[in-house]
């Protein structure tokens, strides 16, 4: 049981220390996922209707954003890892850690959820922003 605890720590200090990196570049993906957002979604909202889309697509495309804006935070930190597998190697000193293997991967995967989740959070407050009346959460 001892064994468990430790794990758990070393496991948290680990997902502690990646969450410190990510705070100092919360705010730059904050904005820029923002402001994606709600071009995209403006420009469906306002101007497609113009030219002959349905008003129903704006909802449609604001759900696919919001979902890409996902895919666009954990791209990049795949691209990263994949890079570190055939560069530096730097993961080659977490895996020197008293912690099993898989247990590594499973931090990575949480913290990339996480940081996904957290800039879709935002995202989906922007589309409710933009497409105020169109999202109705009581139906």
């Amino acid at each position: 049981m001892s064994l468990f605890f430790r794990y758990t720590n070393i496991f948290i200090q680990l997902f502690r220390a990646d969450f410190i990196t990510f705070k100092k570049t919360f705010a730059d993906r904050m904005i820029n996922s923002s402001i994606w957002v709600s071009t995209v979604v403006a420009i469906t909202t306002y101007i497609m209707p113009y030219l002959g889309t349905r008003e129903i697509y704006a909802p449609l495309i604001a759900a696919g954003t919001i979902v890409s804006c996902s895919g666009f935070e954990c791209f990049p930190q795949m691209a990263r890892f994949i890079a570190d597998l055939h560069g530096d190697r730097v993961i080659g000193y977490h895996l020197s850690l008293p912690i099993p293997n898989w247990l590594l991967l499973i931090k990575m995967g949480f913290y990339y959820a996480m940081n996904s989740l957290l800039i879709s959070i935002v995202g989906f407050f922007v589309c409710k922003l933009v497409l105020w009346n169109q999202i109705i959460f009581s139906e």
